[in-house]
């Protein structure tokens, strides 16, 4: 078996294609978030693993946990974009759909550097709630109060807004 990198696999020509059967091939749209699903899931879990734990698991055809760690900092550089394209994604699927892409988001969202899920937080999240509610003064003061309370949103607060239709 051949072995390819991850930084050179996923490069912006086949995330371009990943991203386009995502949102015009609703029959492969399983497979594909399954796919990145997992790879991201894989390899945090391989970075975290020493390599007598790496040696014990049931296949051959494994990488490094030093390896792993470097494919995890490179799909953290990007999360911000593939965020955007699973929250547009979600915005499109049927409430049936949502789940397995909400499921993928929430992994993106965990590898993702903390200022990139505020703003996808206030791009997907608050905007459309303000929208939504037209009454923007009073749902910034109510921003402002989260804020001055609790900080930055935290990472957890990216979640799919099932409000939305």
């Amino acid at each position: 078996m051949i072995y390819v990198s991850l930084l050179q696999s996923l490069n912006p020509a086949f995330s371009q294609l990943l991203s386009q059967l995502l949102y015009s091939q609703p029959e492969l749209r399983p497979a594909v978030l399954k796919a990145l699903k997992v790879m991201v899931e894989s390899n945090v879990a391989l970075s975290s693993s020493t390599d007598n734990q790496v040696f014990n698991w049931p296949t051959f055809d494994h990488i490094s946990p030093q390896e792993a760690a470097k494919n995890v900092a490179f799909l953290q550089t990007q999360a911000e974009s593939w965020l955007a394209v699973l929250f547009n994604v979600f915005g499109s699927v049927g409430r049936d759909g949502r789940g397995t892409v909400g499921d993928v988001i929430s992994v993106w969202a965990s590898i993702a550097p903390e200022q990139v899920c505020v703003t996808l937080l206030d791009a997907f999240i608050i905007a459309p709630f303000i929208f939504a509610v037209g009454n923007h003064q009073n749902l910034c003061q109510d921003c402002r109060s989260f804020q001055n309370e609790f900080g930055n949103f935290p990472k957890c607060a990216i979640v799919p807004w099932e409000g939305q239709s």
